[in-house]
């Protein structure tokens, strides 16, 4: 364990700089002695990661990518600490175990494993597709060039990368350990202060189980000790909400600018957050000053998450690349033409949409996503689980209820963020993801129980409302055993970080030997989005939908210009699922990425028959359906992957 002393001290520093940055925001915004001492610590922490991600945007493009402007950025936040610490000094009274009931015991006891296998996981070598692809790989890409590059890879490479960002520092002081710490502090500091926040109006019980609950609910377990930002998104969405809460019942400008800043960070971590600035300024809207709110709301947003929106019309002319290329009148370019378009909007946009989007899905939506793991969903493995299935009677008998009061309470408002995200996403989506949803989980969790608690209280609904909360917890512990089971073995064995990722990452086998043997000056085309972080080497991912610069899409035909385009970025080797042969020109290689025909297989089919391809190495490779049950396999349709050179000199292209 010797090699996690400095990636610890470095997560520490991390999280130290963190809290300081949001309380010394907080403090100048003097606010932070109008929020209980309990929930401050969540405040500073979540504004103050979002500081630290929106100051080393301008330090990365300023080209001083390096571990000294980062240690000098970390240890300065640091000391805004003081601040947190002069207004709430942390106060150590003796805990009266002697008055906690056996369910204190018991859901403590719980939350403990479930912390400790969330810890376990964070000793593992990262091994989910999306971090592999782009949240570690971006990060690791602009340290190597020592400064913010613009990649021109749609959806992935071109999204706001605000939190992305915070892994920037981690990386260069500590390494991947010091990340993947980072995300189990950040992930779970998200969740608790859902169950911080119903301590407002709740026994510890309540928040004890809304907080077991949270950290076993599916999407959580799937993505929050990977580098997916949803869940580190929802403590910008808690702040936001919680400060709307504060600006009109208080009428304070400060929690406005709060919210602004909170809700602007969102945006600047996820396109989705450009809805969540929406939903907020509506109901910064209504209301006496409703117009003067919505105006300083919308100034504070727009400064905190302004800069990749900023970073892409720099390079393209359109902010959101490459949605409006249609709209803003860019012209075709390398990067992105009228062909690339078409393709794009018709494999990426209704490749996600599983129901139609009208008034009867909106309401069913949520049901079909819980009971029937259609794959657009993605709800088997980033599904909410069954709590909010089991208690919806239970809130709906308490709206029945107290219908009125509802409108009146000073909660409303989060109500109607929810509420109103939810319709914008889904009227107005791409995507039918549930995972989308996540960053508004924990709050909406916390309404929901709320609510039940309210309606079980003295009434004859008690038992129902225990057996939900005991369903929930039960079933989600079943999942949580399951996939914690790798990351158990990886820790008490002598297994190596090669052997984890070759037991859960598809098409792993060809990475060492490629790291091993091509050098700096080389660089390595390839179709497996994983490999962008998992290749030293350079590389370039040729994904049909996603990019331009090399046409694999279905109307690639032309293996001159093919060749002219790998020519033109510099590579000088072909990484290809499938086998490139001489002999049976009618081998058709599947690729799995967009599950159509690989024009990319079918192109360096074309090359090598001409002679301007020459192949390098054949490898085995095995592809994994499910890290949780690695036992599990697809049934293949390449089991071989080969690596070929460009050979100009026997190209007569």
């Amino acid at each position: 364990m010797s090699g996690y002393i400095i990636p610890a001290l470095v997560t520490a520093l991390m999280a130290a700089a963190s809290l300081g940055a949001g309380a010394a925001l907080l403090a100048g915004l003097r606010a932070l002695d109008r929020i209980a001492a309990l929930e401050a610590p969540f405040w500073c922490f979540g504004l103050g990661m979002g500081v630290i991600g929106w100051l080393t945007f301008f330090v990365g493009i300023s080209g001083h990518l390096a571990p000294m402007p980062f240690a000098i950025m970390l240890v300065g936040c640091s000391f805004g600490v003081l601040f947190l610490f002069r207004i709430h000094p942390p106060r150590i009274g003796a805990l009266r175990l002697k008055t906690l009931s056996w369910l204190h015991w018991a859901l403590g006891a719980m939350i403990v494993l479930i912390a400790i296998s969330d810890f376990v996981e964070a000793l593992a070598p990262a091994a989910d597709g999306d971090t592999l692809a782009y949240h570690f790989a971006q990060p690791i890409q602009f340290l190597s060039a020592h400064r913010i590059t613009f990649v021109p890879r749609a959806v992935d490479a071109t999204s706001p990368m605000l939190v992305n960002m915070t892994y920037l520092p981690l990386f260069a002081l500590g390494g991947e350990r010091a990340v993947n710490l980072w995300l189990f502090v950040s992930g779970w500091a998200a969740i608790v202060f859902a169950a911080v926040f119903v301590r407002r109006f709740l026994s510890g019980v309540w928040a004890l189980a809304l907080l077991a609950i949270l950290a076993t609910v599916p999407a959580v377990l799937y993505s929050a000790g990977t580098g997916q930002v949803e869940i580190r998104l929802a403590l910008f969405v808690t702040i936001a909400c919680l400060a709307t809460v504060a600006a009109r019942s208080k009428q304070d400008i400060a929690f406005v600018v709060i919210a602004g800043m909170a809700a602007g960070f969102y945006a600047g971590g996820k396109y989705t957050g450009l809805l969540f600035v929406a939903a907020v300024g509506l109901a910064m809207l209504y209301g006496k000053g409703g117009i003067r709110r919505a105006s300083i709301y919308s100034a504070a947003a727009v400064i905190a998450g302004f800069q990749w929106y900023f970073w892409n019309w720099l390079h393209t002319g359109d902010p959101f690349f490459p949605m409006l290329f249609d709209f803003v009148g860019v012209k075709d370019s390398a990067i992105w033409n009228a062909a690339q378009q078409r393709y794009f909007r018709q494999e990426f946009f209704g490749s996600e949409l599983a129901v139609p989007r009208n008034l009867f899905w909106f309401f069913a939506y949520p049901f079909k996503a819980t009971l029937d793991a259609l794959p657009e969903f993605e709800s088997t493995r980033t599904g909410f689980g069954p709590y909010l299935l089991l208690v919806f009677p239970l809130v709906a008998v308490f709206l029945w209820r107290n219908g009125r009061a509802v409108a009146v309470h000073a909660l409303f408002p989060v109500a109607v963020i929810v509420i109103g995200f939810y319709a914008l996403w889904f009227f107005t989506g791409s995507s039918q993801r549930i995972r989308h949803l996540l960053p508004l989980l924990p709050i909406s969790f916390a309404i929901a129980t709320m609510a039940v608690a309210r309606v079980g209280h003295g009434s004859g609904f008690s038992l129902p409302v225990m057996a939900a909360l005991a369903a929930s917890i039960v079933i989600q512990l079943g999942g949580t055993a399951v996939s914690s089971v790798k990351y158990f073995s990886y820790a008490l064995s002598d297994q190596s970080r090669g052997e984890f990722l070759q037991r859960n990452v598809s098409q792993y086998a060809p990475v060492p030997w490629i790291n091993a043997h091509l050098r700096p000056t080389d660089k390595v085309a390839h179709n497996v989005r994983a490999l962008n972080y998992l290749l030293t080497v350079p590389n370039f991912l040729a994904l049909p939908s996603l990019q331009a610069q090399l046409n694999v899409r279905p109307d690639s035909k032309d293996p001159q210009t093919f060749w002219r385009q790998l020519r033109e970025l510099k590579i000088t080797h072909i990484f290809v699922l499938g086998t490139i042969t001489a002999d049976d020109p009618r081998v058709v290689a599947q690729q799995f990425t967009d599950g159509i025909k690989s024009a990319f297989w079918e192109m360096s089919q074309k090359l090598f028959k001409t002679g301007c391809l020459e192949i390098v190495k054949t490898f085995k490779v095995d592809v994994i359906s499910s890290r949780t049950l690695p036992s599990m396999k697809l049934s293949r349709a390449a089991d071989t992957a080969q690596l070929l050179r460009l050979n100009p000199h026997a190209c007569h292209y």
